[in-house]
């Protein structure tokens, strides 16, 4: 198989398009002849642990204010999408 293909194609072997993936190729899928995705394999060196996220997002909070917005009125606009 190729490094790209249709999305018909993509479709009817969809199984082996993943596994090429889990192998480190990168597939681009089109639909007629011009590129829309693209299938590749997770970075998996690139996860970080639950506690190195924690530390991120404290650190982050730091320097940023929700500036009078309360956690509701967040959960509420995240609803909206």
């Amino acid at each position: 198989m190729r490094d790209e293909v249709g999305v018909s194609e993509a479709r009817t072997h969809w199984s082996r398009l993943l596994a090429r993936a889990e192998r480190g190729k990168r597939i681009t899928i089109t639909r007629r002849g011009l590129p829309i995705a693209m299938l590749m394999p997770i970075e998996r060196h690139l996860s970080v642990s639950p506690r190195e996220t924690i530390r991120r997002i404290k650190k982050f909070a730091e320097g940023h204010s929700l500036e009078g917005t309360t956690i509701r009125e967040l959960i509420e606009e995240g609803r909206k999408y």
